[in-house]
């Protein structure tokens, strides 16, 4: 999955839908389980955050709010506790 420094500016410059059709998972590098979900067949974009839960199955939420820019801020700071442990 692409990595990339997730920004106002980073987010709206990603393409949705895809040209293949399939949804694609852009990760933060800095803030690690927080992702943009761009979709496949429609023009929306979804803010994630994903952890492992014990026994290692992931655990994922998204932001049902990704239409204001402002939701690439407040989704990480909603979800976590700090860079790296999430509060779910």
């Amino acid at each position: 999955m692409p990595k990339l420094k997730l920004t106002e500016k980073a987010v709206a410059k990603l393409a949705a839908p895809t040209q293949n059709g399939r949804p694609v998972l852009f990760w933060d590098n800095e803030l690690k389980g927080f992702a943009v979900l761009c979709s496949g067949k429609s023009n929306a974009k979804t803010y994630v955050v994903q952890r492992d839960l014990p026994g290692g199955r992931p655990r994922r939420l998204s932001n049902a709010d990704s239409t204001t820019t402002s939701a690439c801020t407040v989704c990480p700071k909603r979800y976590t506790g700090t860079k790296t442990k999430f509060v779910l």
